[in-house]
């Protein structure tokens, strides 16, 4: 059985060999943080509507918060931030997938097509660790 320290030494010596792989992270870490700074000045703006009793998104700082920690540990390529954001990006996506039974048609090619989007890091990161192991004998 595996435990976290031979995940750990796996996945570092991994990102070490290959840069595309490294370059994605800290793209995805990028990306991830432009999206918690997008959440921030929507809560932000959104205070003058909360006030005046509409509708409250301040239950959001906890996944801007999130989205920053993670973000900034993959830009600076810590690779468990990468496998934990890519699970859970994955999941948000087949989620969207989904719910394309509660969501009526022409919206619910934008969730289709969104839940693909959000499991490309997936993808990305089982696609290389196949071929890691293949070129690895």
């Amino acid at each position: 059985m595996w435990s976290l320290k031979d995940i750990k030494h796996f996945f570092s010596k991994r990102f070490e060999k290959d840069s595309s792989l490294r370059l994605f992270c800290q793209v995805t870490g990028i990306v991830m943080l432009c999206i918690a700074t997008a959440i921030a000045i929507l809560i932000y703006a959104n205070r003058d509507v909360r006030l005046s009793g509409g509708r409250d998104l301040w239950l959001l700082w906890p996944w801007c918060v999130g989205l920053s920690v993670l973000g900034g540990l993959q830009l600076f390529g810590v690779t468990i931030a990468f496998i934990l954001s890519s699970l859970l990006s994955a999941a948000a996506g087949a989620w969207l997938v989904i719910s394309v039974f509660y969501v009526p048609l022409p919206w619910s090619m934008l969730n289709i097509l969104m839940g693909f989007v959000l499991s490309l890091p997936l993808i990305t990161l089982l696609s290389f660790l196949m071929n890691s192991n293949n070129r690895r004998g």
